[in-house]
């Protein structure tokens, strides 16, 4: 099971703000702006009526964001862009991270929350572009999801996600392993076959690979990012 790291403290609690120049997201905004912002990029909306309209009805609060809930969001959202801030840095948080409706979430007795953000990494090229919410990219991406819950006492109990990547403002994000370099250390331990089908996709930590032989039988194993370490090398076939 993935442990998380946790910190509790008072709802009532500020946090700095830091601004940035040319993000693609106002981060130094109030967590309002922030969704609104990203309400009017999904959907396109240059209106501010139309934005307000979205962001105040009934299924956008129900689901997603409820501006009138208790919660205290401008701090809570801070300490998750700070976070995101200290381990990619200023350039890849502003130019790397990327949001969706889905990123706002509430539990129906708003006892939980989360912020997820996307990250696109600006050196694991991937096979094929793809399609991401309003834009397309060459390159993996993973998902980043920060928890916060709520007591009865108001105090909320904070589960940073494990797979944020230690850039440290680094562009390469301290990343050796690209998927050329995965395919050789797979192709040197002898594991790739004549004729695989080689999936790969990034969670944040390593490389997670399946590869598929004669359309039925399956090998999964997980390279490190970073060290090139192999690792949960398990095998499957699939029953007709």
């Amino acid at each position: 099971m993935k442990r998380f790291h946790t910190i509790v403290f008072f709802i009532t609690l500020s946090f700095q703000s830091f601004g940035q120049a040319n993000c693609r997201y106002p981060f130094n905004q109030s967590a309002d702006s922030l969704v609104k912002f990203v309400i009017a990029d999904i959907y396109r909306l240059k209106s501010s009526s139309k934005i307000n309209a979205k962001f105040q009805s009934e299924n956008f609060k129900k689901y997603n964001y409820n501006p009138n809930s208790d919660v205290n969001h401008d701090s809570i959202f801070q300490v998750c862009i700070n976070d995101l801030r200290e381990k990619l840095g200023d350039s890849l948080l502003c130019n790397n991270v990327d949001l969706y409706l889905g990123s706002f979430y509430h539990s129906n007795d708003y006892s939980s929350y989360w912020l997820s953000v996307g990250f696109t990494y600006p050196i694991l090229k991937r096979e094929k572009q793809v399609r991401i919410g309003t834009f397309t990219s060459l390159y993996e991406r993973i998902n980043i999801k920060y928890e916060y819950l709520v007591n009865s006492d108001g105090k909320i109990s904070m589960k940073f996600p494990e797979n944020v990547p230690e850039c440290k403002g680094q562009r390469n994000c301290n990343i050796y392993i690209t998927r050329e370099k995965a395919i050789e250390i797979l192709t040197n331990w002898g594991l790739i076959k004549e004729g695989d089908n080689v999936r790969m996709s990034v969670d944040g930590l390593n490389w997670e690979i399946t590869l598929t032989s004669d359309g039925w039988k399956f090998r999964h194993l997980k390279i490190n990012i970073k060290t090139g370490a192999l690792s949960d090398f398990k095998e499957s076939h699939r029953i007709d």
